[in-house]
């Protein structure tokens, strides 16, 4: 089963999703108020990665501290600081995973920048601009980096073109672009053509070929296909497929997911606790109670913040004396 053994095809859907919806939730703020506010988007950023993200690394600092899983310091700091897609020496395979969050970290430096010095348009030329260069950085950095091959489809200047390309289709429905793909994608062979393109050939070259499809066309080509499916789906609300994408459930565990992604390498890579479906289990159990115990509190003070901070003060009345002519 060739989309099994692609790991990277499940990151670059995330990828694409993740650019959408900042991007739409910028614009929502811009058309609402005027403006994107830089400290607002960062307060809520902060409260919704954070604390689930350090709690998770306090767990694996006191497994490592109780012998359970050893975590070397640097592999663990380089974690802690969002360094870890840039980092040759970050070894613990416990926290490998901690690049795609380094690398959406990176991304949320830098994107709403561009929404708030650009305007829309430019902002779609820049994001076209970075899709296009993506492979170009990618055959570049293998060239002139050859240490850092290994990290090629981890960086931020060689794997931004994914992300990009969901931010191109929030871009692109707020300016009206894109209605008639939509149709099209409901009433031909494109949907289906993309969904095989992305589950079948390209996973098969990807393993057959490897870095002489991925560096030139094949991440970016599979964050196209991958874009398709997405705007597919999201066009999607009132047929089946769309029931079933908003059911209570999937809409749960798209709620909890940030935390299942946390979680799932301590039950994935560790005997005895990674038997299927068990494991299943014991992420389920841990996500659960990140999201109660840490992610809604956050969210909780977070609205509290972000309310002082929006609240009009007041100023004091000052009683004007009437001086005698």
């Amino acid at each position: 089963m060739f989309p099994l053994r692609n790991g990277h095809l499940g990151v670059t859907i995330f990828f694409v999703i993740s650019g959408y919806l900042i991007t739409y939730l910028l614009l929502k703020e811009d058309t609402k108020t005027g403006k994107v506010s830089l400290r607002d988007f960062y307060i809520r950023r902060a409260f919704r990665i954070l604390p689930p993200f350090y709690a998770f690394l306090a767990v694996v600092g006191l497994r490592s501290l109780l012998h359970i899983e050893p975590v070397d310091l640097h592999s663990f700091v380089s974690g802690a600081l969002y360094l870890w897609n840039y980092d040759l020496h970050a070894t613990t395979v416990i926290l490998a995973h901690l690049w795609s969050l380094s690398l959406e970290e990176q991304f949320y430096l830098l994107w709403p920048l561009s929404l708030v010095f650009f305007s829309r348009k430019t902002s779609l030329y820049i994001a076209v601009f970075l899709v296009l260069f993506s492979p170009v950085c990618r055959v570049a950095t293998y060239f002139l980096m050859p240490a850092y091959r290994t990290h090629i489809g981890m960086m931020l200047h060689t794997r931004i073109d994914t992300i990009m390309l969901g931010c191109i289709l929030a871009l692109a429905l707020d300016q009206g672009m894109i209605p008639r793909l939509v149709h099209k994608l409901r009433h031909s062979a494109l949907i289906a053509s993309a969904a095989v393109f992305m589950l079948v050939l390209d996973s098969y070259l990807s393993i057959r070929i490897g870095g002489m499809w991925n560096l030139p066309f094949g991440i970016t080509l599979q964050g196209v296909s991958s874009a398709v499916v997405v705007l597919y789906c999201m066009s999607q609300t009132e047929n089946l497929l769309g029931r079933i994408l908003n059911s209570r459930i999937l809409a749960h565990i798209g709620t909890i997911s940030y935390s299942i992604y946390l979680w799932h390498t301590l039950f994935s890579l560790n005997e005895p606790h990674s038997q299927f479906p068990l494991n299943c289990v014991y992420i389920l159990i841990c996500a659960e109670l990140s999201y109660f115990l840490v992610e809604r509190p956050s969210f909780k003070l977070r609205d509290i913040v972000l309310n002082k901070l929006h609240k009009p003060v007041k100023l004091p009345h000052v009683h004007a004396e009437v001086q005698p002519d």
